[in-house]
């Protein structure tokens, strides 16, 4: 094996150059400037936290009165339901009606086409209705 020379040998040595200050003001230097940049942006945040509380509580002022307004649905739902249901019974009362009104006219057409269809068998037949004809004249 071989022996280390003394200059290969490491070294600590107690005393501070120019360097370790330079170096230790650098961390330093760096640790407070780290430090108030975070101060700042915590105290940025608190800010923006308070003008936010002040959107949010205006919004809040803004909405509640549209808290209700599933209660209103609710009754409107309800009305408009019951108005429905008026007018489906409407409905169905004037469609029975128009059922009962076309049944009565195709009677009718029914007793008319029947008088016709008589008084054209009578007509053809000659019969007297009872009323003079005009061909005789009078007697």
């Amino acid at each position: 094996m071989t022996e280390i020379s003394p200059m290969q040998k490491p070294s600590f040595s107690t005393t501070i150059s120019l360097g370790n200050w330079l170096t230790i003001g650098t961390i330093v230097v760096a640790g407070l400037a780290a430090f108030f940049q975070m101060q700042a942006a915590i105290g940025a945040m608190d800010v923006w936290r308070v003008e936010y509380d002040k959107r949010l509580e205006k919004l809040e002022v803004k909405v509640s009165p549209i808290e209700g307004i599933t209660f209103r649905m609710g009754q409107q739902e309800a009305s408009m339901s019951a108005i429905n249901a008026r007018v489906d019974r409407a409905v169905d009362a004037i469609t029975d009606q128009l059922k009962e009104l076309r049944k009565d006219v195709g009677s009718v057409n029914t007793s008319i086409a029947v008088l016709t269809r008589s008084i054209d068998a009578r007509s053809q037949r000659g019969d007297d209705l009872g009323t003079p004809s005009r061909s005789n004249g009078p007697r």
